[in-house]
């Protein structure tokens, strides 16, 4: 029994057994053993689930931005300033993130491209990232394109 189940688990086996008042050599504790090796992997599951989705929740929270203005946040605005500085991580960031359909990313990719100073000042690429940010639903965007169209 001690060679199959190893020095280690025979000694919780040894302990288990004694805690409930069974010999260390039954199966019970072997099972009981199985069963809190089980608990244990189920409830470390559980807790680093959890803990990715209420920290999902808080960096999108903390990074997002919500509708009411317009999709101006916190990270956006470290993108747009590390980009007009000629950081061309942040750029390439906010281009990733303008190109897998993220309407405040491409709104802010817009802001970056339209200004002449800027490094990466390129017009007809800046009213591309305008028009899909618009069709997108950001509302900034959709009043500035509807004004840029009716004149």
């Amino acid at each position: 029994m001690n060679r199959f189940v190893g020095p280690f688990f025979y000694e919780i086996a040894k302990g288990i057994g004694n805690a409930f008042g069974l010999d260390a050599g039954d199966w019970i504790v072997i099972v009981i053993i199985g069963i809190l090796i089980i608990i244990g992997i189920l409830l470390i599951y559980i807790i680093v689930v959890l803990s990715y989705t209420y920290i999902g929740e808080w960096l999108n929270k903390y990074y997002k931005s919500n509708e009411t203005n317009g999709g101006s946040g916190d990270y956006y605005d470290q993108l747009l300033n590390k980009s007009f500085n000629g950081k061309k991580d942040s750029f390439r960031e906010l281009e990733f993130m303008a190109g897998s359909g993220d309407k405040n990313a491409q709104y802010y990719l817009w802001l970056l491209l339209k200004d002449e100073k800027s490094p990466y000042y390129n017009i007809e690429l800046a009213i591309y990232w305008l028009k899909k940010s618009a069709e997108n639903g950001n509302k900034n965007a959709q009043k500035i394109y509807n004004e840029l169209e009716n004149e």
